[in-house]
């Protein structure tokens, strides 16, 4: 149940890439812009660098679907390194 859960966990955030994804076609006119290279870099950075925080804190602590690794004394050992 655990798995099925984290699946439909990343399914959500799939969608959300995606809607990401579409946000920046429709505004493909602005890319053209000044700068517009690196914003879009670094919003690229932002995003990719919370999700691990993003993914940590939510599913494996609030939400409890799985942990890192169950199989040992302290799963929050391994929760911290997957930062």
């Amino acid at each position: 149940a655990q798995v099925v859960a984290d699946g439909a966990f990343h399914l959500l955030m799939y969608a959300l890439a995606i809607a990401g994804l579409w946000t920046v076609a429709r505004g493909r006119r602005d890319l053209v812009a000044p700068g517009a290279g690196q914003r879009l870099l670094a919003a690229a950075l932002v995003g990719f660098g919370t999700w691990p925080v993003l993914d940590s804190v939510l599913s494996h602590w609030i939400l409890g679907i799985h942990r890192i690794r169950m199989d040992v004394p302290n799963p929050l050992v391994w929760d911290l390194l997957w930062f």
